[in-house]
């Protein structure tokens, strides 16, 4: 709709930088998915979560990037398909891994089994879809691709998920310290868990590890 009216009026769309996304918007909406997460059933299905969200994001984001480099080698007389690399098929695929199933299955009543796992598993892919396209992109910037950069992607990826559990669980720890203290003043309790949370995320983000997770 606001598309239409700027074309109406004769106006450049403005752009939304992914720096602005990653830094402004997305933050609030983890912050809501995890506060109410639910965390005993979590840790009870931690091996089916993360089987999921790690994974099957993975697996989501290679096959639909092959199959979509496949189909552009296939030959449509598109010069722009084939032209196409598995680089940018890939980073396609990155982006489209994640799929929200819990925003789909939240109002519906269902056993509490499905519930963790599909709401863990979103937000476990987002994260996993967010290092993915980093990783993809940092290949694509550099035009070449060789066994040691993908090592070395690979462990990145890994730094990238444990160091976010590693800052995710240092603020807990002092979120979880600094509330002993302001259980007089309870006013005081939302600002601080707001503040430990955003510290988190950028704490992550600024180390190049997963704000989401953490």
């Amino acid at each position: 709709m606001f598309g239409g009216l700027f074309m109406a009026g004769g106006q450049e769309v403005p752009q939304i930088l992914h720096k602005l996304f990653f830094l402004c918007l997305l933050p609030p909406i983890v912050l809501d998915a995890g506060y109410f997460l639910p965390i005993e059933p979590l840790l009870e299905n931690l091996g089916r979560v993360l089987l999921f969200g790690f994974v099957g994001s993975i697996w989501n984001a290679l096959f639909v990037g092959g199959i979509l480099y496949g189909v552009c080698k296939i030959g449509t007389g598109s010069t722009v398909l084939t032209n196409t690399g598995l680089l940018q098929c890939l980073l396609f695929g990155s982006i489209t891994s994640a799929v929200d199933s819990a925003a789909v299955f939240e109002k519906i009543q269902m056993k509490e089994i499905l519930h963790i796992l599909l709401f863990g598993e979103s937000i476990l892919s987002d994260a996993v879809a967010v290092v993915l396209y980093r990783l993809y992109q940092e290949f694509y910037v550099t035009a070449s691709v060789t066994f040691l950069k993908i090592f070395l992607g690979v462990i990145a990826f890994s730094l990238a998920g444990l160091g976010g559990i590693l800052v995710g669980s240092c603020y807990g720890i002092l979120t979880a310290y600094t509330t002993r203290f302001t259980s007089n003043t309870g006013i005081v309790e939302p600002l601080v868990v707001f503040s430990y949370w955003n510290m988190a995320y950028l704490s992550a983000e600024m180390f190049n590890l997963s704000g989401i997770i953490a």
